[in-house]
């Protein structure tokens, strides 16, 4: 979750390079989210197995002290927020979202996704 998190950082600052008219390779950077969004969907496809052997060494008990209810929080925010930032927008934080909602009866796709289909931030 915590190296989706840097992408999310990592975008929103470009975003704001890109308004304060401050010089970053777009290039560059288009290519190093695309790269992360397949490294994304590939620990995302890592998680049942590493869940799988946590059970595993625990004896296949989930108890509080071995924190298992915690991964599983922890991976579905990391797959949530990888949803966020590559496919659609999960957060509705202002009206004008909630309006796009109520109008197109569906969530907007996400600003990183767009970028990256325009090959520009």
């Amino acid at each position: 979750m915590t190296l989706i998190l840097f992408q999310g950082q990592h975008y929103w600052k470009l975003k704001l390079y890109r308004l304060t008219k401050k010089d970053f390779d777009q290039q560059k950077n288009i290519n190093f989210f695309k790269k992360m969004k397949w490294l994304n969907i590939f620990l995302i496809g890592l998680m049942p197995v590493i869940l799988f052997f946590q059970l595993y060494i625990f004896g296949w008990t989930i108890k509080p002290e071995n924190l298992f209810i915690w991964s599983l929080v922890a991976n579905a925010f990391g797959i949530l927020e990888h949803i966020n930032y590559y496919n659609r927008q999960l957060m509705i934080d202002n009206i004008f979202d909630l309006k796009y909602i109520m109008h197109y009866k569906r969530l907007k796709i996400s600003s990183l996704k767009k970028d990256i289909e325009e090959n520009k931030i």
